[in-house]
């Protein structure tokens, strides 16, 4: 058995990693039937040297082979990897190369350097390699975005680099491989720095969501880091770093924010890569930065940077009588804007996004964000560095008309953004409005997937955490999210409240948040302390949980975690945390003594009925969730005690949620959870949907559930927000109710993702109505897991070495098609519908793996690699 696509599993970049690599691989379908028996991983280096063996595993495992070492500042390597099979022959294969980051006791954390100032500027570095080069890399790293450019020229394609993480805790560097632009002779190092989340402005009165929502800024001076190795051929090594030798050169960018505002002054332009040593000499030298102690500590980043995925070309839609002119992209989208433009020197451009304008109507921004553009004269070309802009329409106006006539827009085009991770799956079938819901779907995905998975590329921009969850399965089929995600996890545990911290709310309802919480966003970039009658919006156990609950779905695609007990003390203090709060809730809430739930939340945020109905239900039912995955996770880490302390409190939180909430109804007769304190004997479809997947419901009962359940679906439309909604499709999906699936989504009128094609939308609106705030939100599409998981039947628990496969199509629908792109290799399901209703399917799972197919009542055996073909 040879083992191809041998990769890290853990970085989705050539670049960076620094400590405890994890190697996974896959077989071809040449290897079909056989099965690995053993394996040996080494790392080496191209010229021969063994940096790591691990020596014969005796184990079937093709993924997450967790190698204990750290790696030297930026070296070359790659994993080799021998598979001995169960026959006992031996084959090997290589991975690409990797180059490694800076060595953890060399990272130059002390080294930041800046103007002085929190306003844009270029940090300069001339160069002369005085021996022949053989291989360059540099590190870079800003308090916010960045620009790194050698002798002018950017070092690959990605865009808008800089982390987004809570500065004070870690900052994230990227390592590019720089050789080819470097010369003979003198080289230009040069760092341009804007604000990004570090330091927000609001110029001019401009939009800054959380600038009054609790934001504090982590510095006020902006700075850059850089580590450069040059390697020469004769094997030694120069290194240069930021200090105070580096120059300080005026940034074009006049001004930048986050929210979609950035400045640009051309006549600022140069080409400072060309300076001669006395243009050098004559630039003020850059100072160490004041903040730099403050600053968290340096670390690679290994999730998918940010890339243009698609341009989009400006379609001119109206002239206005001022001469501004709107352009309609086509697509709503996070973007960069290329606008070409020819003029006369002084005069002044200024660019605004809508998501939603009809002609004849005024141009309605979201948010007042602007970019104005200040030309030098002649055609020049223009896009944000720092920012990005989202929506479908763009106005462009035109404010200082020195020289007479307007300016002459040649081109504008739109670059739709998002980070670079890989398509893993594809979904097809009979009924193209399936396809045409998918595509708004994915859109509002890649929208959103940025530095954080935020919740809306136009308004907040903020990791608000429960989509991590609730959405993880329909993004995991779809993009490989291993890195994103576990940056993500890290994201949380910063952001969690340590000993000592507390804060009261200061709106409804004086809710306590105190040491264990993990806030509703990740990183902290607000602070939502007003309960404006609705639940808190920062302590949201559906939105912390995600910490755990995003672990376990990460676990499900990518395989089980030997770094899962790495999250496990901050998951402790957040149960805990959670758990007093249950117990305080009849002295908090003014209840019966001895009555105890979580109520402090959103309850089914986005739902067509008031959250208040769901609250206790919801939120109690994440609480018992939780407390079962803090038990299982301290059973891996073996602590028994803490394992033994969390089933026990499990078990009881249960048994109360069930004596309180679990009624029989007066109409049906039937087993149903009640909204608590209701009059209403309605049955609420997520209410009884959620401790159905939680494992609330007692099995003497489920079956009864289960039909009050499906009396609350007998419409077929769904009545639910984020929360419940993937635990209603879940529900459906494994009773095989999938006609009810069907119908729900293709309503004519709202709650229906058809509706939204039906009115003209290219992404997914935040909420089941024409009139949603947002455009462009991806927390209510977890249709595309049914699609996946139900309709093609795709599903495993262990990152796909074992593998189910039980495809249920809708009587709509005459055939479905799927591939999905596994850890382990390729899963295939093709399913049709023949004569009295039976299903045809043809799947394949990948060599080395086990599965069954459940089809027509009967379950096969799959053999890993091979075709089955079963009708």
């Amino acid at each position: 058995m040879r083992p191809i696509d041998i990769k890290i599993q853990n970085t989705a970049v050539r670049e960076g990693i620094v400590e405890a690599p994890v190697i996974c691989w896959k077989f071809s379908e040449r290897d079909a039937g056989k099965r690995q028996a053993a394996c040996r991983i080494l790392l080496k280096r191209p010229d021969g040297g063994c940096l790591y063996d691990t020596g014969t595993l005796e184990t079937g495992k093709q993924n997450g082979h967790r190698l204990e070492l750290s790696f030297q500042t930026h070296i070359r390597f790659f994993a080799e990897v021998e598979i001995t099979d169960t026959e006992g022959k031996t084959e090997s294969g290589r991975s690409g190369i990797y180059v490694s980051g800076i060595a953890p006791e060399k990272t130059p954390e002390k080294n930041w350097i800046g103007n002085g100032t929190g306003d844009p500027f270029y940090a300069l570095r001339f160069l002369e390699p005085g021996k022949k080069l053989k291989n360059a890399y540099c590190s870079a790293a800003a308090t916010g975005q960045y620009e790194l450019r050698i002798n002018g020229k950017l070092p690959d394609d990605s865009v808008l680099n800089g982390s987004w993480t809570d500065f004070h805790k870690r900052i994230h560097y990227r390592t590019f491989e720089v050789t080819v632009l470097l010369k003979e002779g003198r080289n230009c190092l040069s760092m341009e720095a804007g604000n990004g989340w570090y330091y927000g402005k609001c110029k001019d009165g401009r939009y800054f969501y959380t600038m009054d929502k609790g934001y504090e800024a982590f510095g006020d001076k902006l700075g850059v880091n850089v580590f450069l190795t040059l390697e020469y051929e004769d094997g030694t090594r120069e290194e240069v770093v930021t200090d105070e030798s580096w120059r300080i050169l005026e940034s074009p960018v006049t001004y930048t924010n986050i929210y979609g505002s950035e400045d640009f002054d051309s006549r600022k332009e140069n080409t400072y890569w060309l300076f001669s040593p006395e243009e050098e000499e004559k630039l003020a030298k850059a100072a160490f930065l004041e903040d730099g102690p403050k600053l968290g500590k340096l670390e690679p980043m290994l999730y998918a940077p940010v890339k243009v995925i698609r341009a989009y070309e400006g379609k001119l839609a109206a002239e206005e009588a001022d001469g501004s002119r709107i352009y309609d992209l086509g697509q709503n989208m996070a973007f960069l804007f290329e606008l070409r433009v020819k003029g006369a020197c002084g005069q002044k451009l200024r660019l605004q996004c809508a998501e939603n304008w009809k002609a004849g109507e005024p141009f309605h921004p979201m948010t007042n964000s602007w970019c104005e553009e200040t030309l030098s004269g002649g055609t020049e070309c223009f896009e944000p560095k720092f920012t990005y802009l989202a929506g479908r329409y763009v106005k462009v106006g035109f404010l200082d008309q020195t020289g007479g006539e307007r300016p002459e827009i040649q081109c504008l085009r739109g670059c739709q953004i998002s980070s670079s991770v890989e398509r893993t799956g594809e979904f097809y079938c009979s009924d193209v409005r399936y396809a045409e819901i998918q595509n708004l779907i994915e859109n509002s995905i890649r929208n959103n997937l940025q530095h954080v998975h935020t919740d809306c590329p136009t308004a907040e921009r903020l990791g608000w955490q429960e989509p991590n969850h609730l959405m993880a399965p329909s993004i995991m089929y779809t993009y490989d999210v291993e890195p994103f995600w576990e940056k993500i996890e890290w994201d949380q545990c910063d952001s969690q409240y340590p000993k000592g911290e507390k804060d009261v709310d200061h709106g409804a309802f004086p809710h306590t948040y105190e040491a264990g919480l993990l806030p509703s966003i990740a990183p902290r970039y607000a602070r939502f302390l007003v309960d404006g009658g609705d639940g808190s919006f920062w302590d949201i156990i559906p939105w912390g949980s995600s910490l755990v609950m995003g672990l376990k779905e990460r676990e499900r695609f990518y395989g089980e975690k030997k770094d899962a007990g790495d999250f496990y003390e901050f998951i402790r203090k957040y149960t805990d945390y959670q758990y007093e709060k249950y117990l305080s809730y009849a002295s908090v809430y003014g209840k019966k003594e001895g009555v105890c739930f979580l109520r402090q939340g959103l309850g089914d945020w986005g739902t067509w009925r008031k959250e208040d109905n769901s609250r206790e239900n919801i939120e109690t039912a994440y609480l018992y969730r939780n407390l079962l995955l803090t038990a299982e996770l301290a059973g891996r880490a073996g602590r028994k005690t803490d394992q033994k302390k969390y089933e026990i409190l499990a078990e009881d939180c249960k048994e109360q949620y069930n004596n309180l909430l679990l009624k029989k109804h007066p109409v049906t007769g039937e087993w149903y959870y009640q909204s608590w304190e209701s009059d209403d004997d309605g049955i609420i479809q997520g209410n009884q949907a959620v401790p159905l997947q939680f494992g609330l419901v007692p099995e003497d009962k489920k079956a009864s559930v289960e039909k009050s359940f499906l009396e609350s679906v007998k419409e077929h439309r769904f009545l639910a927000g984020e929360i419940a909604l993937p635990y209603i499709f879940r529900t459906l999906g494994e009773l095989g109710e999938m006609d009810i699936v069907h119908d729900m989504i293709l309503q004519k009128e709202h709650p229906s993702y058809y509706r939204f094609v039906e009115k003209g939308e290219t992404c997914l609106p935040e909420f089941w109505s024409d009139e949603a705030r947002s455009r462009d939100h991806d927390m209510m599409g977890s249709i595309l897991e049914w699609f996946y998981r139900y309709v093609a039947g795709i599903s495993s628990e262990d990152g796909y070495s074992s593998i189910r496969i039980e495809p249920r199509l809708p009587k709509a629908l005459d055939w479905a098609e799927c591939r999905y792109q596994s850890l382990t290799g390729l899963v295939e399901v093709s399913v049709r519908r023949k004569e009295g209703g039976r299903l045809e399917v043809s799947c394949r799972i990948p060599a080395n793996t086990v599965g069954t197919l459940e089809v027509n009542g009967k379950t096969i055996a799959l053999t890993g690699g091979m075709t089955c073909r079963f009708c």
